[in-house]
């Protein structure tokens, strides 16, 4: 029997890998917008505390990661200003399709309904996380996370058209040895190096409109 596969055969090759939530970066991503929130509005020192906050950005954040991960959807309102970061996490590269596997938000705080309103009421608009297009890709998994003087840094396989939304969502994500390895295999090696993962996090949530850090 031959082993010449043909390109829509190639192409149907599908593999799906597990990636868990970046605890790290999602706290220094919601420390950091709840600092800039707080310090824009002093109303809002009396209404909610920095800690809860906090943990409302972390759980609006992992609702957003989730979109595309094969989890149940969540109708939770997050700030629309994270509407960039509504993205497919799937990607095909040389004929594989990559599937994200299901990704667990982090559990609703207690006090997030009063979140959701004290965000209204401040002028920072929430809506429902848009529906992510199955048809879609994006280059979030074609990044992986290697340290170059113990510095936690993005490294992917192209150079062009690079996303810092697609980087500021891989920052967000890790996966195991095992998952990673079946990435490796589909891409090949990561050479091309993008951004340490700490200054992404840290500009990209400064950059947010809620305030300077």
């Amino acid at each position: 029997m031959s082993n010449f596969m043909t390109g829509s055969q190639v192409a149907a090759k599908q593999v799906e890998v597990k990636f868990c939530t970046n605890e790290e970066v999602l706290n220094a991503m919601s420390k950091a917008l709840a600092f800039a929130i707080n310090q824009s509005n002093s109303t809002i020192k009396d209404v909610m505390g920095l800690q809860a906050l906090e943990a409302c950005f972390k759980y609006a954040l992992s609702v957003v990661l989730a979109l595309d991960s094969g989890a149940k959807p969540i109708h939770d309102a997050v700030p629309n200003f994270f509407t960039d970061l509504f993205m497919s996490l799937n990607s095909q590269y040389r004929g594989v399709r990559i599937m994200v596997g299901e990704l667990k938000p982090m559990p609703r705080p207690s006090e997030y309904d009063d979140f959701v309103a004290l965000m209204q009421s401040v002028g920072l608009p929430m809506g429902r996380p848009a529906k992510v297009d199955p048809y879609t890709t994006s280059k979030v998994a074609q990044y992986g996370v290697k340290n170059f003087d113990d510095v936690p840094t993005l490294v992917g396989v192209e150079r062009d058209n690079v996303s810092i939304e697609e980087l500021v969502v891989r920052s967000m994500l890790t996966a195991s040895a095992k998952e990673q390895d079946k990435l490796d295999r589909i891409l090949g090696h990561l050479d091309y190096m993008y951004v340490s993962v700490d200054e992404l996090a840290r500009n990209w949530a400064c950059s947010l409109p809620t305030g300077n850090c």
